[in-house]
């Protein structure tokens, strides 16, 4: 703070200086702009990689970017949120492989709709190898329905979001208690399990 004397025709006037780039600012405020407060507490790449293992330490899991405060500088620094967690050693909840994970409408080689690339690439395993299965079939508890069922007590989910939300999270847990309660064999299939190898044959077989 800077006071301008009598001698500068001002008579004991208060001046803030903008504590990033120097510029004049309203009185009590340190920042003429959300942008100077922005760079003025943008973290090091160093200081990312600290605070996200931290944050996974408390959490006991790779953190998602909901949970995470920083986020968007994970983003400026390191250009996305996978490679702030791969920069920290952390395992990213999808495939670097976006493109194979990205939601979208597919139809697969039997005429299945399928929510993702993901899924068509088990539909068509399903196809090739000759085994019976339907798309969507209702949980005999509960709104939810199951990405296909290989008969009346098998059903097979692709839970493609697993650690991606808590919401999601929770979701996974009531339909593996329904599958117990109703005696019904519930197969999990995750991201890992297609990418960066594809393991459905020792899963599915």
């Amino acid at each position: 703070m800077i006071i301008i004397g009598p001698e500068n025709g001002l008579k004991h006037k208060k001046y803030r200086y903008c504590v990033y780039c120097g510029n004049t600012v309203k009185a009590k405020k340190n920042y003429c702009s959300s942008k100077c407060w922005g760079l003025d507490h943008q973290k090091s790449k160093k200081e990312i990689i600290s605070d996200l293992q931290k944050l996974a330490q408390k959490l006991g899991r790779t953190p998602t970017k909901r949970e995470c405060s920083f986020s968007t500088t994970c983003f400026k620094q390191f250009g996305s949120w996978t490679q702030a967690l791969i920069a920290a050693a952390l395992i990213p909840h999808r495939s670097l492989n976006q493109r194979m994970y990205k939601r979208r409408k597919c139809i697969a080689k039997d005429g299945h709709i399928c929510n993702s690339v993901s899924e068509l690439i088990i539909d068509n395993w399903l196809y090739k190898n000759n085994i019976d299965h339907q798309k969507e079939t209702p949980y005999p508890k509960g709104k939810f329905t199951a990405d296909w069922s290989l008969s009346s007590n098998v059903f097979v989910e692709y839970f493609g979001l697993a650690q991606d939300s808590r919401r999601y999270d929770e979701e996974i847990k009531k339909k593996q208690q329904i599958c117990k309660d109703s005696e019904v064999t519930l197969i999990e299939i995750y991201p890992k399990d297609l990418f960066p190898k594809n393991r459905l044959e020792e899963i599915l077989s």
